[in-house]
């Protein structure tokens, strides 16, 4: 009996702040993993002031074999999306990477690039995901990996599914974070949530409502929220940045 509202960009019954996008495969990026740190390639020049960052209330909800993930953005609008870094832990060996939390998704997806990275084994299957619009994607292969919280103690062994890309760059552009005044006493699931940079993982429904606390904090009127989970708090909701004059 969920009551979660559809989709706000194709009113179909899934997480309207995720859309798959398996058509970019001719426009990857390599993912960005390395031992004991993550880093952004995002630079100052990229960064950007907000200006009325509004809410919008996302409804989740998974269809079969489903899992939508796209960019979020249209003209200035960009949805900020539920982000957090995890550990990967391979062996005696810890990795950090970056994950996109989705509580609609049914399948768990990594990134190809995240695999070769950490010398992941591949299974062979015969998996079908249906994304917007019903298109089918076959994927092949899968691994199993053990996702850790960096906070406390949290872990679960997953299954996941192999793309050479999950999504664009989240968010789609950089922006400055002080703007929404966030209690510094919050440790945030990705500190960097502000910076536009790549998906390693995206973690599924499973696993996002079993790391769900109860505390929630609101920033304010037309601002996003911070939601409290066992891998720190993650920031979401819709927000518009100004619009870029003088491109190149």
């Amino acid at each position: 009996n969920c009551k979660a509202n559809k989709c706000f960009k194709c009113h179909k019954g899934h997480n309207s702040l995720l859309h798959l996008n398996f058509d970019n495969s001719s426009n990857t990026r390599s993912s960005i993993i390395q031992d004991n740190s993550y880093t952004s390639h995002a630079t100052e020049s990229q960064t950007l002031p907000i200006s009325n960052i509004p809410v919008e209330s996302a409804g989740n909800s998974g269809t079969v074999s489903t899992s939508n993930v796209s960019r979020s953005m249209q003209k200035q609008s960009h949805t900020l999306l539920s982000t957090a870094v995890v550990k990967i832990v391979v062996g005696n060996r810890e990795h950090f990477a970056r994950a996109l939390l989705d509580s609609g998704s049914q399948s768990n997806f990594v990134t190809e690039g995240l695999c070769v990275k950490l010398g992941l084994v591949k299974k062979k299957i015969n998996h079908v995901v249906t994304g917007v619009g019903q298109t089918l994607s076959q994927i092949n292969t899968q691994v199993n990996v053990t996702v850790q919280s960096c906070h406390e103690n949290f872990a679960m062994n997953i299954n996941c599914l192999v793309l050479h890309q999950i999504t664009n760059d989240v968010p789609a552009l950089s922006f400055d974070k002080d703007k929404l005044k966030i209690p510094l006493q919050l440790k945030l699931a990705d500190p960097k949530f502000n910076i536009s940079n790549g998906i390693d993982l995206l973690i599924v429904s499973t696993v996002f409502w079993a790391s769900i606390y109860s505390g929630q904090e609101k920033l304010g009127k037309q601002l996003p929220v911070l939601q409290n989970t066992r891998f720190g708090w993650v920031v979401a909701g819709d927000l518009q940045l100004p619009q870029i004059e003088n491109s190149i």
